[in-house]
């Protein structure tokens, strides 16, 4: 048994202080690992590794998207003005002029067919009045209502 130094109202004074009585922990040995054992293990951590390799690419082909999205405007714009070009020289080779336009109250993009020598609208997509009633269906809608479209 030892004794506990105190200080204070009480210095001098010897407290004993008896060691702990612990029981002892029983300690299990773990079995060796059987075959089974062994091959589950591997197979948890091939699936972890697999899972984590799936992630990483598709995360991956998120970005490559998201990137092409953007990129996509851009292409956009230029098929348009190719398309525009060789439907332009289609028309040149036919005696025609194509103009196209945008309505600025409707919105809508024109297309207008025009010959060459008169210089006379022989045909526009959509026609005027499709464009008028665009027009007034958004004045009244306040842009809510888009028939043409």
């Amino acid at each position: 048994m030892s004794t506990f130094p105190t200080s204070g109202a009480y210095s001098g004074i010897a407290i004993p202080v008896a060691p702990a009585q612990v029981d002892p922990v029983p300690v299990r040995r773990a079995a060796p690992a059987s075959e089974s054992d062994l091959e589950n293990n591997y197979t948890a951590t091939r699936d972890g590794e697999e899972a984590v390799q799936r992630y990483k690419a598709e995360s991956i082909r998120k970005r490559e998207r998201e990137e092409l999205l953007d990129d996509k405007d851009i292409l956009e714009r230029q098929d348009i003005r190719e398309s525009m070009d060789v439907l332009s020289s289609i028309a040149e080779k036919m005696g025609r002029k194509l103009r196209f336009e945008k309505d600025e109250a409707s919105g809508k993009l024109v297309i207008k067919i025009i010959d060459s020598i008169t210089g006379d609208i022989i045909r526009q997509v959509p026609p005027e009045e499709i464009l008028e009633m665009a027009r007034k269906l958004k004045s009244v809608g306040r842009g809510w209502v888009d028939l043409v479209g």
